[in-house]
């Protein structure tokens, strides 16, 4: 059974708790010739309950939203708050703070505050049978003290369901949060925040086997040209705010679909999703270009940041996979640098790739 489906079968049981109270209530405060009528009204509460607790343990619990249920156990109170009239007519208003319990389950007060208004309420209850002496010698004190009993039981029933809840979902959450952090460790860059490799990977590859209209549509290969000359010169601190500066540029210069991510060392890759046209590659590329080139301080220096490009467009009907496309776009980027450096390629336009891919490697 879920968290949510213990919840529901929690404020049943509450539920349950109260009708034990109006039964209560209605042998203190009403005559028996009015029973009748009180015990309708706690039978239809009582089937409320019961029928909540049974829709909320079964299948069906599981297709009913959070605004239809809230206005289903809205109901049962209502139904519930008005057969309290019971208790008016005794004389007894403070033990109208027994409908605190059902309101309290509607609107899931922190346990806290749970544990101040229960108290409170047990006070008043207490204290109103000991102020009207006609309660204890029209039925005694045993029966008094029986009540008070049963009544503090349900608020600590009440109370330690709220506090039990409060703590699993606290547990709930901080277990969400851990293994949120320990996924986002496990695929992002620490240095720079960017995705890494290993996502790099799982998200072309969930791309290539989605039909779509906002597919993957290329995907651009970048590495900083000189970065090692920065790294050596001015020292690695200097070399991880180079990175930490092209992250930044490469994701502004890029679409809101679009992704970059941090490969390793100086490596970044560009994933462009949606329909992006040859013009339109062509425009990315420059912008990534120009976004890069604009000065930078470290220190006293002042540096221009340059990178080659290579381009490995994607088509709807790609059959490679993720790796073979990521390596498409990788030799489009040794043949930029190879040139030259500070200029895009596209891997269409080269030969001999399985020569220069196997020369690489080895």
């Amino acid at each position: 059974m879920d968290l949510l489906a213990l919840a529901r079968a929690r404020q049943a049981v509450l539920r349950v708790g109260v009708v034990l109270i109006m039964v209560g209530a209605m042998i203190v405060g009403t005559e028996p010739g009015d029973w009748l009528e009180q015990c309708l009204w706690i039978g239809a509460y009582a089937l409320a309950a019961v029928g909540a607790a049974v829709v909320a343990v079964s299948p069906i619990g599981k297709s009913i939203s959070g605004p239809r249920w809230r206005l289903a156990t809205v109901i049962t109170d209502v139904v519930a708050l008005s057969g309290f009239h019971l208790l008016t007519t005794g004389g007894y208003v403070p033990l109208l703070l027994v409908g605190l319990l059902p309101l309290m389950v509607i609107l899931e007060v922190s346990w806290q505050r749970a544990a101040v208004v229960l108290s409170l309420s047990v006070v008043a209850f207490l204290a109103t049978l000991v102020a009207d002496t006609s309660i204890p010698e029209k039925i005694g004190w045993p029966a008094a003290w029986f009540l008070v009993a049963l009544y503090a039981y349900l608020c600590c029933a009440a109370f330690l369901s709220t506090y039990v809840q409060s703590r699993q979902i606290r547990e709930v959450s901080r277990q969400r949060t851990a293994s949120e952090r320990y996924a986002y460790q496990a695929t992002h860059d620490a240095l720079t925040g960017l995705p890494n490799r290993a996502y790099v990977l799982a998200r072309i590859e969930d791309a290539l086997l989605t039909e779509s209209p906002d597919s993957l549509s290329a995907v651009l290969f970048i590495d900083l040209d000189k970065f090692k000359e920065i790294n050596d010169s001015m020292g690695h601190e200097a070399g991880d705010t180079v990175l930490r500066t092209a992250a930044q540029r490469l994701e502004r210069s890029v679409r809101p679909d679009d992704l970059v991510a941090r490969l390793g060392g100086d490596e970044f890759v560009a994933l462009l999703f949606g329909p992006t046209t040859r013009g339109g590659l062509d425009q990315i590329s420059d912008r990534l270009h120009a976004t890069l080139a604009e000065s930078m301080r470290i220190g006293d220096a002042s540096l221009h940041m340059t990178a080659s490009i290579g381009i490995a467009p994607v088509g709807d009907l790609d059959e490679r996979d993720a790796a073979a496309v990521l390596n498409a776009a990788d030799l489009a980027m040794y043949e930029a640098k190879t040139a030259g450096g500070a200029r895009s390629q596209y891997f269409a336009q080269l030969r001999g790739l399985t020569e220069k891919l196997v020369a690489r490697q080895s």
